[in-house]
């Protein structure tokens, strides 16, 4: 971490919130923070921390790499004291690192970053770990439990001569199957990132029947994918009934507006309504031959 940072360090703000109920948990937000900084240059940035435990809690702060899984479904991979070739953590700077908080308050955790004049550029990426144990007191048991660890992810984009490169890989459905009986169809989307800075790609998926009436479009959010991993989006078609339908994927790279597009077909034969024709099927072919006894 770095000693020295070109701008005021501020404390953590404690803002007191009377009334909030005790759920023993804390809350940390945002969740990630995307940024980009021209080297030589610095921004200041904070998140938030609330305790919402029902006692008093000492909340510490570290710095941990993490980079892309060579498996889709897996987000990030910490790296647990390891640095990466894209670490941040030299670029970070946390004024305090421990403090308390009793429950219903809030702390400001501010921070910057720091981009050297010579910062290569592409993306860099770190995490800001929290950690809380609750502190003793007197009419408490002397056995204190440990707080899950929660992270807030830092996206940073040095800027300069990047490389976006990515595109959508495929789409399937789950296990690769063309026939369901039920209504609930798994589709997954994988998207691959082959640059040198996070991308967030986003979409839509539009369902048609066998007759190519739309009958659901369903919005993709951003989902962020890391440098040199791919990414498996999950959705769940619902609502389809019986015949035949289309998936098709338009999935804009998130950069210089490109769009990839791709697609799949199913057959969807529900039980009931499959048992409900066999069913009736049988009751007219008796019908029938009753009828043809009696003529």
């Amino acid at each position: 971490m770095l000693t020295f940072f070109p701008f005021g360090a501020k404390a953590v703000e404690i803002i007191p919130l009377p009334g909030i109920p005790v759920q023993e948990d804390y809350l940390v937000g945002p969740a990630k923070i995307e940024a980009s900084v021209q080297p030589g240059t610095s921004r200041n940035f904070s998140f938030s921390i609330t305790n919402r435990s029902g006692r008093a809690q000492k909340f510490s702060l570290s710095l941990e790499d993490y980079e892309g899984s060579s498996e889709p479904n897996q987000a990030v991979v910490f790296l647990h004291g390891d640095e990466s070739a894209t670490s941040l953590k030299d670029y970070i700077f946390l004024p305090q690192n421990e403090f308390t908080l009793r429950h219903g308050e809030r702390a400001i955790v501010p921070f910057g970053i720091f981009a050297p004049a010579g910062a290569s550029p592409g993306g860099r990426f770190s995490a800001v770990i929290v950690s809380a144990t609750p502190t003793t007191a007197p009419e408490q048991s002397q056995q204190i439990a440990i707080s899950p660890r929660i992270a807030v992810l830092l996206f940073v984009t040095i800027e300069g001569d990047v490389q976006r490169e990515g595109q959508l890989v495929s789409i399937a459905t789950k296990n690769g199957k063309s026939l369901f009986w039920d209504e609930a169809i798994p589709i997954q989307i994988l998207f691959e990132n082959n640059g040198n800075v996070h991308l967030n790609p986003y979409g839509k998926v539009i369902i048609r029947n066998m007759f190519g009436r739309i009958v659901e479009e369903i919005v993709l959010e951003p989902w962020f994918t890391l440098p040199n991993s791919q990414r498996l989006r999950e959705i769940e078609v619902r609502g389809v009934r019986f015949g035949r339908y289309r998936v098709e994927a338009q999935i804009n790279r998130g950069y210089e507006d490109l769009v990839d597009e791709g697609g799949i077909s199913f057959v969807v034969l529900p039980i009931t309504e499959v048992l409900v024709a066999l069913v009736a099927l049988a009751v007219l072919f008796s019908i029938r031959q009753v009828r043809r006894r009696k003529q």
